[in-house]
């Protein structure tokens, strides 16, 4: 994985083999993607590694890769199915900061929204790290973000309030 800066420039190379050492607690970069179809419904798949709710695909990408090429590589890897490249909009890309026990999580995450209507039957989605994917309406996940916030991936319930605040800005 790339190493950055502050400033998100790319000043070395580290290796994430396990969740504790997390590339040793080094600045870097991570991809996330919300796929939103026509009923404005968003695609949040369950871990299996933590059994809770996260983005529609997301994660780590190799130091040769840019954030929409390990973006597009996470939707091929976790969801079975491939979108090109002009499908991804970046909406936001935040630096989030996990910290628990032994864990110590520093990225900038880029988020991507794909828009489209993907039925659940066409996704072929990697059991190893995916237990089930769902769409969820804004109102359910704003419920589930303010009641029950700890089913929620870190890196969803720190960027999913951005992606609905700027919808609702969208709005006339």
């Amino acid at each position: 994985m790339a190493v950055v800066d502050e400033n998100d420039k790319i000043i070395g190379k580290c290796k994430r083999s396990t969740r504790e050492d997390h590339c040793e607690g080094k600045l870097h970069r991570e991809a996330g993607v919300l796929v939103v179809n026509s009923k404005g419904e968003i695609l949040i798949q369950t871990r299996k590694d933590t059994g809770k709710l996260d983005f529609s695909a997301s994660g780590h990408f190799p130091y040769d890769e840019d954030y929409l090429q390990g973006a597009q590589r996470e939707v091929e890897e976790e969801l079975g199915i491939r979108i090109p490249a002009d499908q991804f909009k970046l909406f936001a890309k935040p630096r989030i900061t996990t910290k628990y026990e032994e864990l110590f999580n520093d990225r900038f995450c880029a988020m991507f929204v794909v828009k489209g209507d993907y039925p659940l039957s066409g996704f072929n989605i990697d059991h190893e790290e995916v237990i089930l994917v769902n769409y969820y309406t804004k109102d359910s996940l704003k419920k589930i973000l303010k009641d029950h916030p700890d089913c929620l991936a870190n890196g969803l319930l720190k960027s999913l309030p951005l992606y609905l605040k700027s919808q609702n800005k969208q709005k006339p």
